[in-house]
């Protein structure tokens, strides 16, 4: 179980269709060092794109780059 509270956030950013996200999602600095992270997009409730598994080190993860697809389901 992680803390509600933290005092500092790990960034973690890439880039989806090409678009950088920026600051896609801020994570509080109380998980343990290694933990690993998924990024996973969704269009109208339907997965579209997801990243490489990275493991948190240092003070921001890259997830690198998804491209999202059309799901024919």
């Amino acid at each position: 179980t992680v803390d509600a509270t933290s005092s500092g956030t790990l960034a973690i950013y890439g880039l989806i269709d090409g678009e950088n996200t920026g600051a896609l999602m801020k994570l509080n600095t109380n998980y343990p060092s290694g933990t690993t992270f998924v990024v996973k997009v969704y269009k109208d409730g339907k997965l579209v794109g997801i990243s490489d598994e990275k493991s948190s080190s240092g003070s921001a993860i890259n997830f690198g780059s998804i491209t999202t697809q059309e799901c024919s389901e």
